[in-house]
This record gives C-alpha cells, structure tokens and sequence, in this order.
C-alpha cells in the first residue's frame, strides 16, 4: 500500500499525461477531452443513430451507460455515419467478436481509432511483457488503456520504477496488477 500510494504521487516532470478527462475512458479520448455539454434532445437522436449503427455492425444495443454521464455527453457530439465508419474500421482490424466485448465494456472506444487498440497492444507486448492474446484480453479487463503508445508505456513504467526504488521487473508487474498506476493524472509531482 506504502508502495502504492507512492507509485500515485510520481508524474513524470513535463509529462501532464492526463489533464481533467474523466479517468474512466480511454487513453485516446483523454488526450483530446473537452467536456462536452449534457445532450439535448438532438444529442439523444445523435445516441440513437449510434446506437442504431452499433446493432447494425454488432448485433448488440449499446449498453444503458453509453447514454450516461460523461459517456453519453461524449457520444452525443459524434454523428452516426462517422461511428459507422469507425464500427467498420474497428470490425475489419479486431473483428465482430472482441469489438462487441470491447464496445459492451467500454462505449466510449467508438470516439478512438482502432489503431490505438494497435499501439496498445503492442505497448503491452513489448514494455509488459504480455503475449498477444493476454495483451487482448488485458484491454478487456482495462479499456481505459486503449490508445497507450509503447513509447509511453515505457517511460511510464521506468519512472515508476524509480519513483517507488522497485527493479524494473518489479514494477512492471505492480503496474499489471495495478494499472491505474499507468494512469496517474496530471497535476501531480
């Protein structure tokens, strides 16, 4: 916990990596996050049209919480022909299965590319010493990383690693099992 709570307080110098996004949605989000207004009633036909293309390319409605708080705020400002687009994109890069999974946990990865579920993985892979399929099935579990570049993930987990004097190794598997510590907010030094 010691350990931890240290881990919380490190931010590396320059480096405000997220600024006041909501902590619940994806690292690809955060990085562009105005706070948009509550939906009116043209957001809510904006909710619907996703909602429909969703069905469209997934078979699945989206989940209640899609229309909810910052999510539903999120969505709203986007126009349905481009998530279909990205559904498509989404669909042929990971295919139906896992984006149906991945859309069900989090909504919210419709306003990403999928080439920064890509560069996510390939973080994992590469600095977190994940194979491909537990790599994917970490999103699973943590698709508030989706859009994590290698590169970050790699200072990440050395800066963590000095912050709280633990070996590289060491901190790589407490940032795993932990990876809000992955994910400390700006502001913080």
């Amino acid at each position: 916990d010691e350990l931890r709570a240290a881990a919380l307080e490190w931010q590396p110098s320059g480096r405000a990596y997220i600024l006041d996004a909501p902590s619940h949605l994806p690292v690809a989000v955060q990085r562009g996050w105005r706070a948009p207004p509550a939906p009116g009633e043209e957001g809510q036909q904006r909710l619907a049209a996703i909602s429909r293309e969703v069905v469209r390319a997934l078979g699945i409605a989206l989940p209640e919480r899609a229309a909810r708080g910052e999510r539903g705020a999120l969505l709203a400002t986007l126009e349905a022909r481009l998530v279909a687009g990205t559904l498509d994109e989404w669909v042929g890069m990971c295919g139906a299965d896992y984006v149906r999974q991945l859309v069900a946990v989090e909504p919210c990865v419709l306003a990403a590319p999928p080439k920064a579920l890509l560069s996510t993985l390939e973080a994992l892979n590469r600095h977190g010493g994940l194979e491909p399929p537990a790599a994917v099935a970490y999103v699973l579990k943590h698709p508030v990383l989706v859009g994590l570049a290698p590169a970050e993930l790699g200072e990440r987990l050395e800066g963590l690693a000095r912050a709280v004097g633990l070996a590289p190794e060491e901190a790589r598997r407490m940032a795993l099992e932990r990876p809000e510590l992955l994910m400390v907010r700006g502001g913080r030094r």
